[in-house]
């Protein structure tokens, strides 16, 4: 598939911008790619490359209703697709990251309060507490709303937030369309020299990681802390990422762990971690699990103005406080 898509220049300009810092070998070396702006094209070219009727089965893919009646093949997504591989350096999925996420309205009940719905079109809010209108409103992002019923009695709040950028490539809930399948891949991420003369098939072993969240932040680390750390602090730390699906999800990691026959762990998510408690908990889950398969795990931290993600400090230069834990 890859072979039959083109990185478009805005695309470009992203990667290399300031904010991201890759140049033009990382990115061929690592096959990012746009979506295209035709999808069904690229299906039909892969259909007749590789003489076939169905892409049944292939994440991402779906049949698509034709104007006059017929169906067609096409693929599900858009933005910038970002490739996941595994410790054999095959590409086991896709995510993708869209330019201009759509906003999303979220609803904060009230203790004892139930039955509130919420729906957005663009910024146009509608809320709904037992089917009942209670509110419709353009809001802006970032703008919070007290919810009350007829009698005026606080039921709860309405945000309307920035939506997500980052999409599994998937067509689950599409005709003959595929979801990116359970439990979602964890990607494996190591400097582009290396990946540029590592053979696939070959299982990567690695004694030391960095674990973090999303392919491309752990594509952006890796490369930078060739750059920001002398060869006895990558001795000691180790040059590869593990990037998982979610934090909530580090379950996926394990076997990727034994498989690569890892014994030291740098944790290395987003600054402000610890100020979500699901994520938190999740955290505390994973370390009590490494400590009792005798893993030995280091904290990685960085001040509050040097930027959100591990990428972010990496970027500006700057090296983490990495503390051992056990």
């Amino acid at each position: 598939m890859l072979d039959y898509l083109e990185l478009t220049d805005y695309h470009y300009k992203h990667l290399t911008s300031s904010s991201r810092g890759l140049n033009d070998e990382q990115i061929m070396i690592r096959e990012y790619s746009s979506f295209p702006n035709a999808p069904w094209t690229l299906a039909r070219n892969l259909k007749n490359a590789l003489n076939i009727n169905s892409f049944e089965g292939v994440p991402g893919f779906f049949e698509a209703k034709g104007k006059k009646g017929g169906t067609y093949w096409s693929i599900s997504g858009e933005g910038i697709l970002i490739p996941y591989r595994n410790a054999k350096n095959q590409i086991t999925g896709f995510q993708y990251r869209v330019d201009n996420p759509p906003p999303i309205a979220k609803i904060q009940q009230m203790s004892g309060v139930y039955g509130l719905k919420s729906k957005n079109k663009g910024n146009k809010v509608s809320v709904y507490h037992e089917d009942d209108l209670i509110l419709e409103k353009k809001m802006e992002i970032g703008e919070t709303l007290k919810l009350r019923n007829s009698k005026g009695k606080i039921l709860g709040f309405v945000s309307l937030k920035k939506g997500g950028r980052y999409f599994w490539l998937s067509s689950a809930k599409k005709k003959n369309g595929t979801g990116s399948g359970s439990p979602s891949p964890v990607h494996v991420s190591v400097p582009s020299k290396f990946l540029k003369q590592w053979e696939e098939g070959k299982i990567l072993k690695r004694e030391k990681i960095w674990l973090t969240e999303g392919a491309l932040k752990a594509d952006i680390a890796t490369d930078m802390l060739s750059r920001n750390f002398n060869r006895e602090q990558l001795e000691l730390y180790g040059d590869t990422f593990l990037a998982t699906p979610g934090v909530n999800a580090w379950q996926a990691v394990l076997p990727v762990l034994k498989q690569m026959e890892v014994k030291e762990i740098n944790l290395a998510f987003d600054r402000d971690f610890s100020s979500n408690p699901y994520v938190m908990q999740a955290l505390k889950d994973f370390m009590t699990y490494a400590k009792d398969e005798g893993y030995h795990v280091n904290m990685v931290t960085w001040g509050k103005d040097d930027g959100k993600g591990i990428d972010d400090l990496l970027l500006i230069g700057k090296t983490p406080t990495i503390t051992p834990i056990f």
